[in-house]
């Protein structure tokens, strides 16, 4: 079963997370995100579409692991990742994806 999650976040000087239920649309535009300090086996992918900023871990291991996405502004809250199941978080942009850490 795949959980997806969606998340905004609004920099400024205090950081405002919201989580929010919702789809992404796919944008033309995609960065490879770096690892982070998560295992290889966690992917990440980013992506940018209008004023947003998107990235997605998927779970390749054979366990589950607890991450979070990382950004140059910010990072999501952390999420238990099953095997199999992916996590999107979206930031406004500018925002550079720094890939998942554990948590």
């Amino acid at each position: 079963m795949k959980a997806l999650r969606f998340g905004v976040l609004a920099a400024s000087a205090t950081a405002l997370v919201l989580a929010t239920g919702g789809t992404a649309a796919a944008a033309p535009a995609a960065q490879a995100a770096p690892a982070g300090n998560a295992p290889q086996c966690i992917h990440t992918h980013a992506w940018e579409s209008g004023v947003w900023s998107y990235q997605r871990a998927t779970n390749h291991c054979g366990q589950a692991y607890r991450i979070k996405l990382v950004w140059t502004v910010a990072s999501s809250h952390c999420f238990t990742l099953q095997p199999g199941s992916s996590v999107t978080w979206k930031v406004f942009r500018p925002a550079w994806a720094n890939g998942a850490n554990l948590c």
